[in-house]
């Protein structure tokens, strides 16, 4: 029986998170600018425009979930073509299967971090207040 060979995805692995990190980073200059834009208007009216620990904290990890979350989303995909091109061979098919399940596991955990991170963050908020 002749097999039709598959294609190569090779560029694609680096072409869509090279796609995805140009809009993330054309997103966050947009937010930069908007948010110079703020920080005269509450200097205007009296406010403090100081940069505080807790927020560059808070956008650290903002930015970490989101790239988690796109890392996850690149996975899941990148899975669901392997399995789609295993052809019922099961040792790609397993391959496959086990992109999927360490990018849920993953999910998971990364999920875990931060609500575990947000009870003990939440917690010395409150003892030290």
């Amino acid at each position: 029986m002749h097999r039709v060979q598959m294609p190569s995805f090779r560029a694609l692995r680096v072409l869509i998170p090279a796609g995805w990190l140009g809009l993330a980073l054309t997103a966050h200059a947009q937010a930069t600018a908007t948010l110079g834009g703020l920080e005269k208007t509450a200097g205007a009216a009296g406010y403090s425009t100081g940069i505080s620990t807790a927020g560059v904290i808070g956008s650290l990890v903002s930015g970490l979930i989101g790239l988690a979350g796109l890392i996850f989303i690149v996975m899941i995909v990148w899975g669901g073509v392997q399995y789609l091109v295993a052809q019922g061979e099961p040792e790609r098919v397993k391959k496959a299967k086990d992109t999927l399940v360490w990018s849920i596991l993953g999910l998971v955990v990364m999920a875990a971090a931060y609500v575990l991170t947000q009870y003990v963050f939440t917690a010395l908020g409150k003892l030290l207040s």
